[in-house]
């Protein structure tokens, strides 16, 4: 009886790649931003300040266990991320978020490595995208539609670092007490208002910004 002849087997297409993370969502952003693309333009640059340290921030804070300096890293970032629509980077967040809560720091900085580079890409993204766009930050430093007295230098640099803290009750304090003391400024705290009942954290630094 004759052999079988063994059949050659078929070569096999190669495996379709999974598509790649969705780096930037324009359109998401610019919803949340009431398709205010200034105000995106001025997001997006503070976006990219703000990811140029995050990393040594991070492994600083880390190296000596500094649990709420990692909490207030990883709170900033996750909500910098959902505004810009940075999707990829905010899933990564969460992970990290989740890595640098535990005791050991090995996960933690294996989490981090990973995140610095999907940082690089974001950021090139952005920088693609602004180009490509040619978007410009407006220069308009005052609302014409809200005249009103400049708040002191101090006040707006203290409430700045308040909303890139998510902490918006304590902004609304300190507004009521300026309002009080200087019924000039009900303008700039009326638009400080407006953006905390959002909890428009980005949109609320851009419009501080316009009070130079």
């Amino acid at each position: 009886m004759a052999r079988q002849q063994q059949e050659t087997p078929k070569p096999t297409a190669p495996p379709v790649p999974p598509e790649g993370p969705e780096l930037l969502d324009v359109d998401g952003a610019l919803k949340r931003l009431g398709g205010k693309r200034w105000i995106y333009a001025r997001v997006l640059h503070q976006f990219i300040s703000d990811c140029s340290h995050f990393v040594e921030t991070m492994g600083h804070c880390l190296a000596n266990q500094d649990r709420q300096g990692i909490a207030r890293l990883t709170h900033k970032m996750k909500g910098a991320t959902s505004q810009v629509g940075a999707t990829a980077l905010y899933t990564m967040t969460l992970e990290l978020e989740r890595a640098v809560a535990r005791p050991s720091t090995d996960i933690a900085i294996e989490n981090l490595i990973a995140f610095e580079k999907r940082i690089q890409q974001t950021v090139a993204s952005i920088n693609d995208f602004i180009v490509s766009q040619e978007m410009q930050t407006e220069s308009v430093t005052q609302p014409s539609s809200q005249p009103g007295k400049r708040p002191p230098a101090d006040l707006l640099e203290s409430i700045r670092r308040l909303a890139s803290e998510g902490r918006f009750s304590q902004i609304e304090r300190r507004i009521d007490m300026l309002e009080r003391e200087d019924r000039d400024t009900k303008p700039f705290c009326e638009g400080v208002r407006e953006h905390i009942r959002k909890y428009d954290e980005a949109a609320l630094i851009a419009y501080i910004n316009r009070w130079p």
